[in-house]
């Protein structure tokens, strides 16, 4: 497995302030000020289908710098790249009104 980011296959949305209620959660990290949701897509196991997707939340500052290997949330993969877009965009919802840290996800958190 490639420990480089694939930045071919990967497409960040706008940053997205971390609200007063989710940086309670983020004791640890006090400089981080704002949410980055990317959507990476990468070849299935199967290598039959072209391409799945995951989801990944990271901390950022206001620039949006931010450390590819260490996400603060990832999704499960999704086959389908409007569900994944569905899905950032329900997530980047959340983020929106102070509620990701509070919601509790279907899939992998980091």
């Amino acid at each position: 497995m490639s420990t480089f980011p694939n930045y071919s296959e990967f497409y960040a949305k706008p940053l997205v302030p971390i609200g007063k209620k989710d940086s309670v959660t983020l004791t640890s990290d006090k400089s981080s000020s704002h949410w980055l949701i990317a959507l990476e897509g990468f070849e299935s196991s199967n290598r039959l289908e072209v391409c799945h997707w995951k989801i990944l939340v990271f901390r950022t500052d206001r620039t949006g710098a931010f450390e590819y290997g260490v996400p603060h949330y990832v999704s499960c993969p999704i086959p389908c790249i409007h569900k994944a877009f569905d899905v950032a965009k329900e997530i980047e919802n959340q983020c929106r009104l102070d509620q990701f840290s509070s919601v509790q996800h279907s899939s992998n958190i980091v």
